[in-house]
């Protein structure tokens, strides 16, 4: 079934499981289609197994017909073909993702939300939001749209990409192959896990609005390695970044202790209450500059104990800091 055909389904259903179902004349706007590709696409509803009813359209003109999918004539999930761009969308809001800022991808997540809907339809008169997400200090994806559908091909094909990519503070960007593994929501931006086949797959973390251009390459595949997780590169990290592990201890006053200890920052984090009411808080982690951000953040309310490098660290941040204000 092509990508087009899946799209008018999904449009048929969404329109026709309305109270008042849908019209030739509105599926043919919806669809921006020739009023023969919707008598075509009836008999696909029907080769699906979709069940619909046709009643005659009395506000319509002359052997006008209207058609209907309720409840009781479709109680089953919508069995359609999912793109590449589909799968991943579904992927990531599985992940509590929060990105998807582009207008195309804003217009697919809506598309999928109304597949979800109409395919199991409970209570159409009243569509309640259960979920919210803020887009506070998100980055903007416009520009980046021909960039995120490759690499939504590529992740679902295991395919070989070319990307010319700006590193941070450096001076000049740099091309080269990569086999994109996993696509990573961080802090409402976007990052890619990829090896790096010119060094022997070593893995790295790109930034996606950091990448100026990425092309398939036609006909390279590669093959996921059997061991690979992301949890495994990620699950020790403060943020995003991928180092060495390191032991953090941070005493907390008593009130932004309060709200250091609702969330968990590290692998084997331990909390110590102190009698004064501050806490010592330890996690393992890597990221040090993100470490030392978020230390940053609590001001006076947090000072770093180990390890020493970290200490340092903040410390000459905060003499820096505070030369500008002298």
């Amino acid at each position: 079934m092509s990508d087009r055909k899946n799209a008018n389904i999904k449009t048929m259903v969404r329109l026709m499981s309305r109270s008042c179902g849908a019209s030739k004349k509105e599926l043919v706007d919806e669809m921006e289609c020739h009023p023969r590709t919707v008598n075509r696409m009836l008999d696909s509803l029907d080769s699906l197994h979709i069940d619909f009813i046709e009643k005659p359209d009395y506000d319509g003109n002359t052997n006008s017909k209207r058609w209907f999918i309720t409840e009781k004539n479709f109680s089953q999930p919508l069995l359609t073909k999912l793109n590449s761009e589909d799968w991943l969308v579904i992927r990531m809001l599985l992940s509590n993702t929060h990105f998807f800022t582009s207008r195309k991808n804003k217009r697919l997540i809506k598309d999928l939300k109304q597949t979800i809907e109409s395919s199991y339809i409970k209570d159409t008169r009243r569509r309640v939001k259960t979920a919210y997400t803020t887009f506070k200090g998100f980055k903007d994806y416009e520009d980046k749209e021909a960039i995120l559908s490759t690499i939504s091909w590529c992740i679902s094909n295991n395919r070989t990409a070319t990307v010319t990519y700006q590193k941070a503070h450096a001076d000049t960007p740099k091309t080269y192959d990569i086999e994109l593994y996993t696509l990573v929501d961080h802090g409402n931006a976007l990052y890619l896990i990829v090896a790096i086949p010119k060094y022997d797959g070593d893995i790295r973390v790109l930034a996606v609005d950091r990448i100026i251009d990425m092309q398939k390459k036609e006909g390279v595949s590669f093959e996921l390695p059997s061991d690979y997780d992301p949890d495994t590169y990620l699950g020790s990290s403060f943020g995003i970044f991928i180092e060495d592990p390191i032991r953090v201890v941070v005493r907390f006053n008593e009130y932004a202790g309060l709200y250091a200890a609702e969330r968990i920052w590290g692998q084997d984090q331990t909390i110590v209450k102190e009698e004064e009411g501050s806490i010592l808080l330890s996690f393992t982690a890597c990221g040090i500059d993100e470490i030392k951000r978020w230390v940053l953040s609590y001001g006076c309310n947090a000072r770093v104990l180990e390890p020493e490098l970290l200490v340092r660290s903040v410390a000459d941040e905060i003499i820096k800091a505070s030369a500008l204000y002298c």
